[in-house]
């Protein structure tokens, strides 16, 4: 037999003679031992701090004062402490005794040492594993990460963590009855098995999607799904860690807009209109349609700056666009080219169609009051997508126009 250091037991009896035999048992397999000869002191003694046992052997019966089913049910008010009965009696009034309280087991009083010995080992064993469970399912009860297992032939859900239950808005009740079908709305049982397959062949050991789920009141939040098959008492049950993606999907967001958006005026930089020109040139090379591109800059700009200083020339900027982008389409992109310098790409719009929208955006700026600030006006150059055209040969064209607006005295449409 062999022997556990470091660990305490309680022994509570009130037979100080039969406490001290048990003690004497124990000590010889290097347990500490401490004795309680009532349950009151046992309850003391732990309850204040004064001992902190790894594991209790307390009698059921005791002569005086409470027994021992009520002595543990205090006990386990202070803490989560392994407790093994003793009884000298086997009758089912004693046995339902014992089972009205969460123990780990009884020994008979008078039984052999090793019987004894392998008893505090196996319920100390028992205890550190049921302690490691525990642990673990309050890591995932707890985890900000959902969790779902479910069957993989019904496809019920064994369990859900409390994260996915309050985001969803549905009780572990309503849930045994669901499946993963009912949190996807576009997602089919053909689609869900297909998800399976590669973990069940096992090419994959995890698998990775991006979906919707949908909560009980109706909403919906994108996520990030991970697959892992497991086996669960001879059964397959798959587990699914899902994250919501609401807020990172939002950052991302953010982060997409600083990167593509100029500060000041909310259109798009100069960078972003590049990339939307040359995805622009390859869809009409493959339809064979047309786009225009209109250039402004705006007349007289730095003179704005000298007479009322550069933030009425920032208000400027940032009145112009504003006005520029509640009057043009969805379809349409306006981008800062640089400085007082703007650009629009109208898909679908030929060169005759842009200059009327050009001529009415002149129009409009020139009648637009700015408080502060004198009239504004600007000069446009318009050209359409000719055959061969680049970002570069579109450009330079535009600009061409927009200097021969300048040379023509400015605030006309070139």
């Amino acid at each position: 037999m062999k022997t556990v250091k470091e660990k305490q037991i309680l022994v509570v009896d009130d037979s100080k003679f039969l406490a001290q035999i048990t003690a004497d048992t124990l000590s010889r397999y290097g347990y500490q031992i401490e004795i309680a000869l009532t349950g009151e002191e046992a309850v003391e003694k732990v309850c204040n701090g004064v001992l902190s046992p790894d594991l209790i052997l307390m009698d059921i019966e005791m002569g005086a004062g409470i027994d021992g089913a009520q002595a543990a049910r205090l006990l386990q008010q202070c803490g989560e402490i392994p407790i093994v009965f003793v009884s000298a009696h086997t009758e089912m009034e004693v046995v339902e005794k014992i089972r009205s309280v969460a123990s780990y087991g009884y020994v008979l009083k008078g039984t052999g040492e090793n019987v004894l010995v392998s008893i505090v080992e196996m319920a100390l064993q028992l205890y550190e594993v049921n302690s490691l469970a525990n642990m673990h399912q309050k890591i995932n009860e707890n985890s900000p990460t959902e969790i779902y297992i479910f069957y993989l032939e019904t496809l019920k859900f064994l369990a859900v963590n409390r994260g996915a239950r309050e985001n969803l808005g549905y009780t572990m009740d309503e849930l045994s009855n669901m499946t993963p079908l009912d949190l996807e709305y576009e997602l089919d049982l053909q689609s869900l098995k297909a998800r399976f397959e590669p973990l069940v062949c096992g090419s994959n050991v995890q698998r990775l999607f991006y979906s919707l789920h949908r909560r009980k009141d109706g909403s919906q939040y994108p996520v990030e799904i991970r697959l892992q098959l497991h086996c669960f008492q001879g059964k397959k049950v798959c587990v699914a860690f899902v994250i919501d993606r609401t807020d990172s999907l939002a950052l991302e967001e953010e982060l997409w807009l600083l990167a593509v958006t100029d500060t000041l005026t909310n259109v798009y930089n100069r960078r972003y209109f590049t990339q939307k020109m040359e995805e622009e040139i390859e869809r009409v090379r493959r339809s064979g349609s047309s786009f225009s591109l209109i250039m402004l800059d705006i007349d007289h700009f730095k003179n704005v700056n000298d007479m009322f200083g550069h933030n009425a020339g920032d208000l400027v900027l940032k009145n112009m666009s504003a006005m520029i982008l509640n009057r043009i389409r969805k379809i349409d992109t306006m981008a800062r080219w640089g400085g007082e310098e703007f650009v629009l790409l109208l898909p679908e719009t030929d060169v005759n169609e842009a200059v009327i929208l050009a001529e009415a955006l002149r129009r409009q700026l020139s009648e637009m009051e700015i408080p502060g600030v004198c009239k504004i006006t600007a000069s446009f150059g318009v050209v359409s997508y000719s055959s061969g055209d680049t970002v570069d040969t579109l450009v330079n064209r535009a600009d061409k126009r927009m200097y021969e607006a300048k040379s023509a005295g400015r605030n006309c449409v070139r």
